[in-house]
């Protein structure tokens, strides 16, 4: 007689080298999550740093600083500006020119007469262009850089008690530099003023052709 059959039987331990693979596989999903992470935090913005402290942002450089005039011999010298130059002017006329004038004015100078560009409409300003209109028909049609010029401007000046200066721009138009000229006339009253003069031309040919 056949012997009766026994209960079946299940293993329900874990075989062991299923356990270290199964181990092995877990390491390595979590070694990928790691270097998956690593990764997109080095693409986001970082500082870069030297030492203990970060690297210092230099600043922009600056502009260099006008020259500037010495004073005249009288405070409040009267300094009228003729100008020749026609609008619209380009950008780097128009600062060689502000530039000009800002210098004249920071040394205590009133400035006169209409910068290039200006409106006209106040009554001073009608009383400038007037001054203007004088010394330009004072000077004739005399080359301005001639000493006929320079002769008429002086004794216009001399006569005027309006003005003790003239300074006069013009373009440039034989192509020798850039930017415009500027003429600088001083009433005939003695060596301080011719000794300013000289200096203040030195400084006015230092900002032109800046």
């Amino acid at each position: 007689r056949a012997a009766a059959a026994g209960p079946a039987r299940f293993n329900n331990g874990m075989n062991p080298g299923v356990a270290v693979a199964l181990f092995l596989f877990l390491a390595a999903c979590v070694g990928i999550a790691a270097i998956v992470i690593g990764f997109a935090a080095s693409k986001r913005g970082t500082v870069v740093v030297y030492g203990d402290t970060a690297a210092p942002i230099p600043a922009p450089p600056q502009p260099p600083a006008l020259p500037a005039f010495a004073g005249a011999p009288v405070d409040g010298a009267r300094v009228l500006v003729v100008s020749d130059l026609l609008p619209p002017l380009d950008e780097a006329t128009r600062a060689r020119v502000d530039a000009l004038l800002a210098s004249f004015d920071s040394a205590g100078m009133e400035l006169r007469g209409a910068a290039p560009g200006a409106e006209s409409g106040s009554e001073a300003m009608t009383a400038d262009l007037d001054l203007a209109a004088a010394v330009r028909l004072a000077r004739g049609q005399a080359p301005l850089d001639s000493p006929d010029a320079a002769a008429a401007i002086e004794t216009w000046l001399a006569a005027s008690p309006e003005a003790d200066a003239v300074l006069w721009l013009t373009p440039a138009t034989d192509g020798s530099r850039q930017g415009p000229l500027a003429r600088l006339f001083v009433a005939p009253r003695g060596e301080d003023w011719t000794a300013w003069s000289r200096s203040a031309l030195d400084t006015i040919n230092a900002i032109m052709t800046r």
